[in-house]
């Protein structure tokens, strides 16, 4: 589990975060930025939506950074800093962190889109083709789950030789009854489920890469 996360902090950084440096700036700081006007004091907000708690209390070094760059401040990736975090050590650790990144990011990169025109005459560094970078990065994490699902239905077709309809059918119903049963059962049990299908998925993906091979 803590291999897996150092891979993935390394594609964070030496790509992702780069390429936002390129682009314009870094979403995920300075001392004066925190006291500037809607920076803090926005920040402290108490969360009262829906909205408010994926956004402002699921992830809030992010929800900081995109107030800082909608108020004009640019934030930048230093290569040769050094960073330390405590990764998650098991199985429903490093899944409670995930679920709250995800919704944590699509929601400020959602707020920076709709606030792009006057973050971009704000912030100099928001540039074009940084929106379209978020654009297209966004679309991707929307398109990514089905993207994974006709994957797994192509390795069914491939492997099993199985009818296309009932491949799809199969690769779509499971994590269709799953999204459903997270609205009835306990976190825990969420958890225990998840860790299940993540082992059978694992095959299932491995199947899905023989099959683009």
């Amino acid at each position: 589990m803590v291999w897996y996360q150092k891979f993935e902090y390394a594609v964070g950084h030496w790509l992702q975060k780069t390429a936002e440096h390129v682009f314009g700036c870094v979403l995920l700081f300075r001392g004066a930025a925190l006291m500037d006007d809607n920076v803090m004091k926005r920040y402290t907000t108490k969360a009262t939506e829906a909205s408010h708690y994926v956004q402002y209390d699921q992830g809030e070094d992010r929800w900081l950074c995109t107030l800082m760059l909608q108020q004009g401040w640019r934030v930048e990736y230093n290569a040769a800093s050094d960073a330390y975090t405590n990764a998650p050590q098991d199985f429903k650790e490093f899944y409670n962190q995930r679920r709250r990144w995800g919704p944590s990011t699509m929601a400020n990169t959602i707020d920076l889109l709709g606030s792009g025109e006057l973050t971009s005459q704000r912030n100099s560094s928001i540039s074009k083709p940084y929106i379209l970078y978020q654009i297209i990065s966004m679309a991707a994490s929307i398109l990514g789950p089905a993207t994974v699902c006709l994957m797994i239905s192509g390795s069914f077709v491939f492997i099993f030789n199985m009818d296309k309809n009932l491949a799809l059918v199969l690769a779509i119903v499971p994590p269709a009854i799953y999204l459903l049963l997270c609205f009835k059962l306990k976190s825990d049990t969420q958890i225990t489920i998840a860790a299940i299908m993540s082992i059978l998925y694992a095959f299932l993906m491995a199947g899905a890469i023989l099959s683009i091979i």
